[in-house]
């Protein structure tokens, strides 16, 4: 192989190299993107909780939601 050929081939080479790793990277930040998305909705969701109960704190429950069935007794 003359040195062109050479150098021609290494290069193929590195681009395959730096083409696979891109793939794998990808693939990467595209699960982790969905992780974060499982997280940042379940905080979101925490949050919401915490705003609800913190009106119903504040201003009581409304009159279209339904009153909580009271609890019976241990012993019944």
């Amino acid at each position: 192989m003359g040195m062109l050929t050479s150098a021609m081939t290494r290069l193929r080479d590195e681009i395959v190299s730096s083409r696979r790793t891109r793939v794998e990277f990808r693939g990467e930040l595209a699960r982790r993107g969905a992780e974060r998305r499982g997280e940042v909705s379940a905080l979101c969701a925490g949050f919401a909780r915490d705003r609800a109960g913190a009106h119903r704190a504040w201003f009581g429950r409304p009159a279209a939601e339904p009153q909580p069935a009271p609890a019976e007794p241990a012993g019944a």
